[in-house]
This record gives structure tokens, C-alpha cells and sequence, in this order.
């Protein structure tokens, strides 16, 4: 092992673990003070999602005026059936939220900030770049990646400082190609990979041939796909000598058998229970639950008059479909909870299905739910050294965002889509917040509704983003209009961090979204 190799083994690894011991311990650092405990979870998918059945609704009652021609845009069935009845929206923060948020109760709401109504700029890909880099320069990293090296210099390094809990990381948009140290992240694609990092074959040693073959899948394969000069051959040999570095912090969970344990297998367990609790809740007896079961019922296959248990294997599929789904969400917890992670990247595909609107219903039930069950478990658990004062939620941000939402208008009728109606791309974005930093209990944002709708005297065309006043995020004619550039931004001023210079843009931090309560 070169020196450089094992400098960066011992900072990741022992220093590392050292300093996360003082941490829980109490024990002073030589600065006389305990290191400051921060994480961030960043959940983000590919396509976009329906945020009319959850967070952003347009009601039947905002389309007054409007011809037949737009209210078939607006809604599904026939002139003047709206998807769901305006009594089925949940009233929130002033405004209201969908029947898919049913299983979210009072507590959960509290935590919660839903930024919606941001001008969309691009479809597929460029969307989540700029959610992710707040820019489409080569040069950009991503927040995740701008934290998580942040967080290195001003708490403390973990084990396994920043992980990707993704299939196919590139699809996470971190631009890793020209930062090193612990702004490249640990790629843990799976249950299969997380077992094998903490309980090797029998025989293998710490820099055995498994291990290795790891490693060579996780830069060769599924780190090369990332953008940021990864194409180039000088900064794919130092991407692979600057990640196997950081993967070699891995080694000192080796033997430690927490992917199998009774605790880990425990953790899956409770998001599986939770994400079937939530669908029963939704579905049959959440408020709106019978718009839900009459979307539903359009597609034969998840008719809910079958009940809970078939309608649950029928949307999610068998035992190991399900544990594939909320493993991103168990780990990212237990991350952040043991210490092992400060940030945490997680993929989830939120859909973009178009003809098949039930089924994205479904999707975005379920993104909804594990984010819940992951808030609610971070909420519940005491923050070690607080005295009780705060909660893991208060030291962890969790972000939730994909690149668009969906449009409200239907697919355009064909014989196809009269049967399955879904929806096209659509115009703006929205982002949910949660936890350290974060102002919660509001919504920032609208969308405009049509001539009788939210800023109707603007002009604004159909179903567009609307300016806000940046201070309260409530809609104003003299606001401003957000767009997907300025998430990043928002996210490092929670964390106290500069904006790179070659990403400085005109987008700004949301002051609106931005809340007192840290660690």
C-alpha cells in the first residue's frame, strides 16, 4: 500500500472512528469542544412524479372558468370529473395536500417542508442536474458532495463518510470527477453488496480477491458512468485511486456482520411493515381513500376490492421485490444512527409511466411512505449527548426531489390511454424537506390554476409556476420565481457552506425554507 493509501486509510478509518467515539462519549476534543454532529439523506429520483394525488393538488375548484377543452386537461375522466372531489384534499399549512399524503399525520406534517411551484428547466437528466449541481457545468458537484466534504472539515470524517445507495450512481448526478478525499462517495448498490462488506467469505482477507472484485465493479462499472471529467483516462485512474481510498474505510466494518444482524434485519422488517401500513391507510381508509381505490380499480391487477394483502403483492411485488425497495431507506438510516455515514445518497425510481397513472399512483404512495418512516424513525430516536434535548431528525436533513412533476393534463386520448390515463411531463418541480435546518410545517409555492385560479391575473399560462415571496414562500405578484438551480444553494446555506465559485449562478437560497432548529 502506498503511503498516501494508508494516510487516507487511517484518516478514514481509525481517525474516523475515533472522533465518532469522543462524539458519543462526551469526550472534549483538543479543542475543547465536542465535534458538531450533522448528516444529510439525500433521496432522489429519475422521472418525474405525480404531485396532484400528494403534495401539490390542483382542486376542481381552482378551475373555474375554464373551458371543457382545459378541464380535460386538468382531470382525468369525462368534462367536469375531477380525479379526486375537493373534500377528499387535505387541508395543510394553509393550503392543501393530496389523498396520498392520508397516512402523514399531524406530527409528521410539523417536520415537513414542501417547496412546490418551481419553474421546471428541462425534462429528463437536465432537471435532476440542476436539482442536484444547481448548474449543467462539467465542473459542478453536486450538494451531497459539496456536504459531504464539508462536514469532513468542520465536524468530523466517518467510516463511511458519504455512500450511494444506488443500482446505477450516475443516475445521482454527483459529479465526482474532480473532488477527492470525502467528497467521493462509497457506492453500496444493494442488500447482496452491504452483507458482504460487513461479513466477508470465509478466507477472504481485508484486500482479498471478493473485496477487490468490488471495488473494480463499483469504479470500473457503476462510478464510470458519472459525469464531471470521469471521461477523460488521468481523472478515471485518480477517480479510482481516490475511491479505493475511501472505500478502504469499508475494511473496518469487515467481520462485524451488521448487514445480517437481528438489528438490520429488524430495521427491514419495520419498513416493510411501515410501507404496507401506509397503503392500507391510503387506500382504504385514509381521507380520499375512494378517489385512491377508483384510480386504482382501472387497472385490473391492483384492484383494491381485493384486499390489503393482495393489493400490497400486487403493487410491490414478492418478499424479495419489497426488501430490494425499502433497503435504500433501512440503510440510510442505519447510517446516520450508527454513526458510520454523514451523508447518504439514495435512488428511487418515482416513475414517469404516462399511460399508466394508477400504477404511478402507487409508486409515489410508496416513495412517500419510506421517506415517512425514515423521518418518523430519526424523529423518535435521541440524539446521543443531547441530554434528551434533540432527536436525530434535528441533526439529519433529509431532501426528497425528482427532475419534474408530472403535468396535471391526461396523455393525449388514444385508444391506449382512455383505458390507463396518465399523465405527460410537466412545468414545474417540487422538493420535500425534512428535518436539521429545515423550516417546517409550511408550503412554499403554487401553481397557477387557470383564469379564476392562484395569480389568474397574471396571465400565466395554465398550470405554471408562480412567484413567491422569498421571506414566506406564499405567492406574490411582486415575488420572485424559483427554479431547480436553487435547491442546491439552500441546502449549503442550512449547512453553512459556500457555493463553489464555478457554480455561482443568479439562483439563490430559499430564506423561506431555511428554519432555526440545528445541532
Amino acid at each position: 500500500m502506498k503511503t498516501l493509501d494508508r494516510r487516507r486509510f487511517a484518516q478514514l478509518g481509525a481517525w474516523g472512528l475515533g472522533l465518532a467515539a469522543a462524539a458519543k462519549s462526551g469526550i472534549a476534543l483538543a479543542t475543547g469542544a465536542a465535534p458538531r454532529r450533522r448528516h444529510l439523506i439525500n433521496i432522489h429520483g429519475h422521472g418525474g412524479w405525480d404531485s396532484a394525488w400528494h403534495h401539490s393538488p390542483l382542486l376542481e375548484a381552482e378551475t373555474a372558468g375554464l373551458g371543457d377543452l382545459d378541464r380535460q386537461r386538468a382531470f382525468f375522466g369525462t368534462p367536469n370529473a375531477a380525479r379526486f372531489a375537493d373534500d377528499a384534499a387535505i387541508p395543510f399549512a394553509g393550503g392543501f395536500l393530496g389523498p396520498g399524503m392520508a397516512a402523514y399525520n399531524a406530527q409528521d406534517l410539523q417536520s415537513l417542508f414542501i417547496w412546490r411551484g418551481l419553474s421546471k428547466e428541462g425534462d429528463h437528466e437536465v432537471g435532476n442536474k440542476l436539482l442536484m449541481n444547481g448548474h449543467l457545468s462539467g465542473y459542478a458537484s453536486s450538494f451531497s458532495t459539496l456536504v459531504a466534504d464539508g462536514v469532513a472539515k468542520t465536524d468530523y470524517l466517518r467510516p463511511l463518510h458519504y455512500v450511494q445507495i444506488a443500482p446505477n450512481p450516475g443516475a445521482l448526478f454527483t459529479q465526482v470527477g474532480l473532488l477527492h478525499g470525502p467528497g467521493v462517495p462509497v457506492s453500496v448498490p444493494d442488500l447482496t453488496t452491504w452483507r458482504y462488506l460487513t461479513a466477508p467469505a470465509t478466507g477472504d482477507t481485508a484486500g482479498g480477491p471478493a473485496l477487490q472484485a468490488i471495488l473494480a465493479d463499483a469504479v470500473g462499472t457503476r462510478l464510470a458512468g458519472m459525469t464531471g471529467g470521469l471521461q477523460l483516462a488521468s481523472s478515471r485512474a485518480r477517480m479510482a485511486e481516490e475511491f479505493t481510498q475511501a472505500f478502504g474505510a469499508a475494511r473496518s466494518l469487515r467481520g462485524s456482520n451488521a448487514g445480517d444482524s437481528a438489528e438490520f434485519n429488524d430495521t427491514l422488517a419495520r419498513y416493510k411493515t411501515a410501507l404496507k401500513s401506509d397503503l392500507n391507510r391510503v387506500v382504504y381508509s385514509g381521507k380520499g381513500g375512494e378517489a385512491v381505490r377508483a384510480c386504482l380499480a382501472t387497472n385490473a391487477a391492483l384492484n383494491p376490492a381485493a384486499g390489503i394483502d393482495a393489493l400490497f403483492t400486487a403493487a410491490y411485488g414478492n418478499d424479495a421485490a419489497v426488501t430490494a425497495l425499502v433497503f435504500p431507506f433501512a440503510l440510510a438510516e442505519y447510517l446516520v444512527v450508527k454513526d458510520l455515514s454523514a451523508v447518504v445518497d439514495v435512488y428511487f425510481e418515482f416513475a414517469d409511466l404516462h399511460n399508466n397513472n394508477e400504477v404511478d399512483l402507487v409508486h409515489g404512495i410508496a416513495a412517500r411512505a419510506l421517506m415517512r418512516a425514515l423521518t418518523g424513525a430519526l424523529r423518535d430516536t435521541a440524539l446521543p449527548g443531547s441530554g434528551g434535548a434533540a432527536t436525530f431528525l434535528d441533526a439529519t436533513m433529509v431532501v426528497m426531489s425528482t427532475e419534474f412533476d408530472r403535468e396535471l393534463a391526461r396523455t393525449p386520448l388514444t385508444p391506449a390511454t382512455t383505458a390507463h390515463p396518465g399523465t405527460s411531463h410537466g412545468s414545474t418541480v417540487s422538493v420535500l424537506m425534512a428535518g436539521h435546518g429545515v423550516n417546517g410545517g409550511r408550503i412554499a409555492g403554487a401553481r397557477m390554476t387557470g383564469p379564476n385560479g392562484a395569480l389568474g391575473a397574471l396571465g400565466r399560462p395554465f398550470a405554471q409556476a408562480v412567484p413567491i415571496d422569498p421571506a414566506t414562500g406564499v405567492p406574490s405578484a411582486t415575488g420572485a420565481l424559483f427554479g431547480p438551480r436553487a435547491l442546491l444553494p439552500t441546502v449549503l446555506a442550512i449547512f453553512e457552506i459556500p457555493v463553489p465559485a464555478q457554480q455561482v449562478t443568479d439562483a439563490r437560497p430559499l430564506p423561506a425554507a431555511i428554519g432555526t432548529r440545528k445541532v
